[in-house]
Parts: structure tokens; C-alpha cells; sequence
């Protein structure tokens, strides 16, 4: 990682039809350099995504620290997971 990295992009899933074990639909997560996070599109299963990737704790720690949620357009495969 980079000392002077503003803000870390995590793409949590890049599309899909539905949700699979290891594909999911849209979902990005932004973590910025004071700590909060944020989400780009939270499709179905973009939770269980967070905890596959962090655990129970990482999951709940970056729900804890959302700023928001932002939705490119209302799709359900970018906003069932809200």
C-alpha cells in the first residue's frame, strides 16, 4: 500500500447475474484515509462478500465506519444489498 494513498478501492463484486460463492454483482468499497468507508452499488450478497473477505468482525467494523451508500441507478443487482 502507498503512505500517501488517499483512498483504497476493493472491488467486492464486478457483476453477475446473482449472487455466487465466488462471483457477486456490483459492489464496491472505499476505504479513505481517515478510516470511514463507503459503498459504490451494494448488490444482493455484498454483505456476506464483506465477511467472506474480512470475517464477522472486518464486516461489522466497515458497516460501523460507513459513511454511505451510493447507487448508480436502480437495478436490483445494484441495490439489493442495501
Amino acid at each position: 500500500e502507498h503512505a500517501h494513498a488517499i483512498v483504497k478501492l476493493v472491488f467486492l463484486g464486478t457483476g453477475a447475474s446473482a449472487p455466487f460463492k465466488y462471483r457477486t454483482v456490483s459492489s464496491i468499497l472505499l476505504f479513505f484515509a481517515d478510516g470511514c468507508t463507503a459503498i459504490l452499488d451494494a448488490g444482493d450478497g455484498t454483505y456476506g462478500t464483506l465477511v467472506r473477505k474480512y470475517g464477522a468482525k472486518g464486516a461489522e467494523s466497515v458497516v460501523q465506519r460507513l459513511l454511505f451508500v451510493w447507487v448508480s441507478h436502480k437495478h436490483a443487482d445494484h441495490i439489493s444489498g442495501v
